[in-house]
């Protein structure tokens, strides 16, 4: 009888074990999988496309020919709607290291001449081709902005000519993205400028032009340190490669 009873305890004791094993293992699988999908759920809410994006950068206009030497620098911010129109604001003035001097022949005097440029843009752009890796867009930029025209001898001494005025500057042309990584490419532009209306004549901004320049993707850079960080969170409790 007391054999009969000790092995009773011992079958108690072993249906104890079992079920605290049991347990602890539905436990730790229900946790897991509950991490698992919050994981997902995350992984998802960061990486869905924004309808809007907010856009920001430097921009460079250098001229093809130097019959018409402007060089421009800028800035644009604005947004981008859905991945394939952008609508932004730009602010561009003559580049101060050329600062647009040219020597010219006026009357058979040599002359040199020295002009700034400066004017806002509203610019849209329309990607035809949107990919991972790249994008082309046609750029069209229309703006307004005031020119100082100031005309010296040869000697720099004399100034024969000063004038200011007004003008309206129009532009458009090709852009091409190219995105090796996620975080980082190289952009490049093409394309030809005009003034609509300018009441200095003499301003020499018609012609053709190129830009170029490196493209971040800071919503890149902040979508993979987020994933990183949700990656490391879960990785306790589920079972990531």
């Amino acid at each position: 009888m007391e054999i009969q009873k000790n092995n009773l305890n011992y079958c108690f004791l072993i249906i104890i074990l079992i079920s605290c094993f049991t347990k602890y293992y539905a436990q730790g699988s229900a946790l897991k999988l509950k991490a698992r999908k919050q994981f997902i759920s995350d992984s998802i809410r960061i990486c869905e496309p924004k309808k809007i994006r907010i856009q920001i950068g430097l921009d460079n206009r250098n001229s093809i020919t130097r019959r018409s030497p402007i060089d421009i620098k800028g800035v644009y911010a604005g947004i981008l709607f859905k991945e394939h129109y952008r609508f932004s604001l730009g602010y561009y003035q003559v580049d101060a290291k050329t600062h647009a001097i040219k020597i010219i022949v006026d009357n058979q005097q040599i002359t040199i001449r020295e002009l700034d440029l400066y004017f806002t843009t509203f610019n849209f752009e329309y990607f035809i081709i949107h990919k991972r890796y790249f994008k082309l867009g046609i750029p069209i930029d229309l703006g307004f902005g005031y020119s100082k025209l100031k005309i010296y001898d040869e000697t720099k001494t004399n100034l024969l000519h000063s004038s200011s005025g007004k003008f309206i500057p129009y532009s458009c042309g090709v852009d091409l993205i190219l995105k090796p990584v996620r975080w980082i490419g190289i952009r490049g532009e093409i394309g030809y400028r005009k003034s609509l209306y300018q009441t200095e004549k003499r301003i020499d901004f018609v012609g053709y032009y190129y830009s170029y320049g490196f493209v971040i993707d800071l919503r890149e850079i902040r979508k993979t340190v987020r994933l990183y960080y949700a990656k490391k969170r879960y990785k306790k409790t589920i079972n990531l490669k």
